[in-house]
């Protein structure tokens, strides 16, 4: 399947002096939603105390592992293929295998929505992928995403690998799935490939980042244990992926 795990990987990024050689894929997604459906009317307060929308999109982040820094304060050996896709609509009959939260599984058409890269290492991600644009490459495929409480033990098991000791105390029961549906792989299925976060919805709409300084400080608690979805931001962060051979 050639899933691998993508947080923590490489050693810092190369001066800039190699052109990147991407061999990792991962996948990134959010939206506001509220009752159980997506809210379009989400926002977040700038800096101007202007309202502005919170929308949903839908990403495929194309990685240099070994290169790649990690801590994100650069973005040359990665490629990041983002589109908007508060079009989205709720699978009539939900995926086999699917254990997410009741109708909180997504599809879109990639060939419909208007995709934008970002990142230095695009022009070597289309050029490994036999392709003009790494966006052309996308649109070939079976897209769908979705999110659910930690009900996978195995996933669970590998999140908490990851994170170490700290897992029990404060990860454990306050994040969630996020789900990929794809047929990538040659088979259309569900991959447990995301870490699930969340910000607090308020009566308002306003979504609310001032809780902390971490995802875990700013999330709604028990959200991983959760048997209904929350109203909140949803962020699936990039966790698992898929890889290629150097």
């Amino acid at each position: 399947e050639g899933e691998g795990e993508g947080e923590g990987e490489g050693e810092g990024e190369g001066e800039g002096e190699a052109a990147a050689a991407v061999d990792f894929l991962g996948f990134e997604f959010d939206g506001v939603y509220k009752d159980g459906a997506p809210y379009p009317e989400g926002f977040v307060i700038d800096a101007d105390g202007a309202e502005v929308p919170v929308g949903s999109s839908f990403s495929a982040v194309f990685i240099d592992s070994a290169n790649h820094d990690w801590s994100g304060t650069s973005d040359s050996y990665i490629c990041t293929v983002t589109a908007d896709v508060g079009g989205a609509t709720v699978f009539s009959t939900a995926p086999e295998g699917w254990t997410g939260w009741d109708n909180m599984i997504y599809e879109f058409d990639a060939g419909t929505v208007e995709w934008t890269n970002t990142g230095g290492a695009c022009d070597e991600a289309a050029f490994m992928l036999g392709v003009s644009d790494p966006a052309d490459w996308v649109k070939a495929y079976v897209w769908g995403f979705g999110f659910g409480p930690m009900n996978s033990p195995d996933f669970e098991s590998s999140v908490s690998d990851a994170v170490g000791t700290d897992y029990a105390s404060e990860w454990g029961g306050n994040v969630g799935i996020g789900w990929l549906y794809t047929n990538i792989t040659g088979d259309t299925d569900l991959h447990d490939i995301n870490i699930l976060f969340n910000a607090p919805l308020g009566a308002d709409g306003a979504v609310d980042f001032s809780g902390g300084d971490t995802w875990l400080d700013i999330g709604l608690s028990g959200v991983g244990d959760a048997a209904v979805a929350p109203d909140a931001y949803l962020f699936a962060s990039l966790f698992f992926g898929f890889g290629w051979s150097r």
